[in-house]
């Protein structure tokens, strides 16, 4: 029995694509923006706080740095895409993005919480962006299956629509509080006497940013001209969007901004 691939399901012919520099550029200079935001705290008092504009210049490279962990889920979504138009199947699409995924959640709070802790005591541990990329992963893994238009669909909910369940507190859920902090709030969560989980990156948009790169896939088949076309207005138009809907103050950060006072 022939098996599907992801051209073949979605109605175009398999073609062999090779890498597309733009990405893997994109991917260097988030690389090197990221980088102002593990040294800061070597200059600074201030620690991670994006909202100490006390030095504006620290400030700056603060609020630059919050393009990259979106950028970089979104691009995986890309890369997931792609990956699946090389002649695999579905199942082997998933299969990849799953193991991918728990591959990087061990990396995360081994390797990784290594790097930050100097020890192995395994008495904290740091749920922070390598951890959402691996969990991102799983939840594309399954959703592989649908069309594009249902993962879209998923996708822009989970972004749009996460900040409505702002005002739901961890508490109000009893003995599930830990799944709603692994979802959507951060906060510290004690796993034993001896060892304690800190959700720096709650699982809820990330899962919506990588289904969103997807979909945007089959745009880096098209045509140089087109793709930058598409990616320019569209861009453009995401960054009005978001001027005018912080404007208002009224939905999208749980602390809205004010003025501060000379």
């Amino acid at each position: 029995m022939a098996h599907t691939t992801i051209d073949e399901l979605h109605g175009r012919p398999e073609k062999v694509r090779h890498r597309l520099n733009s990405i893997d550029l994109l991917r260097g200079l988030v690389m090197v923006v990221m980088a102002l935001d593990h040294t800061r705290d070597f200059f600074s008092a201030s620690g991670q706080n994006p909202r100490d504009i006390t030095v504006p210049a620290l400030f700056l490279t603060r609020w630059i740095t919050d393009y990259c962990a979106p950028t970089f889920i979104l691009l995986a979504g890309v890369s997931a895409y792609l990956y699946g138009t090389r002649g695999r199947t579905r199942g082997e699409v998933s299969w990849f993005l799953l193991t991918r995924g728990l591959w990087l959640i061990l990396i995360e709070f081994t390797v990784v919480s290594f790097g930050w802790n100097l020890n192995f005591t395994g008495d904290l541990f740091i749920a922070q962006v390598i951890w959402a990329i691996g969990a991102s992963m799983i939840v594309l893994a399954g959703l592989v299956f649908l069309p594009l238009w249902g993962i879209a669909a998923i996708g822009l909910l989970m972004i749009a629509g996460h900040n409505l369940l702002d005002g739901v507190r961890p508490e109000a859920l009893g003995s599930f509080s830990w799944i709603w902090i692994l979802l959507h709030q951060p906060a510290l969560l004690e796993i034993s006497s001896h060892s304690k989980l800190y959700v720096l990156y709650p699982l809820l948009p990330w899962p919506g940013v990588m289904a969103a790169g997807y979909v945007l896939g089959p745009l880096f088949k098209s045509t140089r001209e087109f793709r930058r076309r598409f990616l320019l207005w569209a861009g453009w138009l995401l960054i009005i969007g978001f001027v005018l809907l912080r404007a208002t103050n009224s939905y999208g950060d749980p602390v809205g901004w004010k003025t501060e006072q000379t």
